[in-house]
């Protein structure tokens, strides 16, 4: 009978998968970014090539093909943040982080795992990404996306990606609100900044059948198509079916529900710089644009916050909003929603 001798192999030799776990890793990554300071700074993983090579079709040429770091066994990542970097390796190797996953981990990812070529990487984005729009989908109009943000921005990375199932999924959602010109979840919700990151897919004419009939392919193509499209929305279809405003995100007794009161959206009276005052929403009388209005000193009206070029609409806008007066909330983002 052969022995271990026999075949060449020492008799204290230990298993190959744990030779090759107790060795020293044979790669540098050097992931370089900018840190807080704007300074340039690296900071360096090592390795194992063989597992990291599994991961990435980027790393794998790299360390196999006649190039500089077959010799040198680096790999470099320029303006990739550290966190970003560890994260991406931990969706691939962490079962319970996989596990935990939110559309804005795939978000966050899902333009390294396509510039870097992390195919398993993009088809766990690709799966996250389409289980969230697919509950988004199935919620009835009169019913708000939980964050139409992140839904916008599904949809434009989903092509720059080509996240496949991902694509259809946005195609179809975003098709059925844009067709929808009754309720306040429908075409009427999407702004200017939205209309900027889908601009692309107008373009492309996945969108032809909610354009005007006579708009052109150049027109469409225009740099002022999203404000063009999210105004002419609203001044068509918007005033009649918004009763009632919500503003959130300044943290302070102006959030809250606003009713529509004619020409004006009010709350009611609030406590507001040590006062009972009244605030609302209404037009500025030289700009026409929406302006967060209250009361000052001796009863004189004080604008807090405005939304420019907002003139056309005939409601306040979702935004952006911008602080006017020294006594409005600081670094916040208020945001509006809209109720039929």
């Amino acid at each position: 009978m052969a022995t271990n001798n026999d075949k060449g192999i020492a008799k204290d030799a230990e298993p190959l998968f744990k030779n090759i776990r107790s060795s020293d890793p044979d790669v540098k990554i050097l992931v370089k970014y900018e840190d807080g300071e704007g300074k340039l700074a690296t900071k360096e993983y090592q390795m194992y090539g063989q597992h990291i090579s599994q991961l990435s079709k980027f790393i794998d040429t790299s360390l196999s093909v006649e190039m500089k770091e077959k010799s040198t066994k680096e790999i470099i990542f320029q303006d990739v943040q550290p966190e970003l970097f560890e994260k991406a390796i931990k969706f691939h190797q962490d079962l319970c982080a996989i596990r935990s996953i939110t559309p804005k981990d795939a978000l966050s990812l899902v333009e390294f795992y396509d510039k870097y070529e992390f195919q398993r990487g993009l088809n766990l984005c690709d799966d996250v990404l389409v289980s969230y729009i697919e509950e988004q989908n199935a919620l009835d109009m009169m019913t708000p996306p939980h964050d139409l943000d992140l839904l916008v921005e599904a949809a434009s990375l989903a092509f720059q990606c080509n996240l496949t199932r991902t694509k259809d999924m946005a195609l179809s959602y975003l098709g059925s609100r844009f067709k929808d010109l009754e309720s306040m979840y429908g075409r009427i919700m999407f702004d200017s900044g939205h209309l900027n990151k889908l601009h692309q897919l107008f373009v492309d004419g996945q969108f032809d059948d909610c354009l005007p009939h006579d708009m052109t392919k150049e027109e469409v193509a225009s740099p002022l198509f999203p404000k063009y499209f999210a105004t002419h929305t609203a001044a068509v279809y918007g005033g009649s079916t918004c009763t009632a405003v919500d503003l959130s995100g300044t943290g302070t007794a102006l959030d809250g529900r606003y009713s529509r009161h004619n020409n004006d959206f009010r709350k009611g009276r609030v406590i507001w710089n040590a006062r009972f005052c009244e605030v609302l929403f209404e037009k500025e009388t030289n700009t026409g644009d929406w302006a967060i209005v209250t009361e000052g000193q001796a009863g004189s009206r004080l604008v807090l916050f405005t939304c420019p070029h907002s003139n056309i609409f005939g409601f306040p806008p979702a935004g952006p909003w911008m602080d006017v007066d020294a006594s409005a909330p600081k670094n916040v983002q208020p945001r509006v929603t809209h109720r039929s």
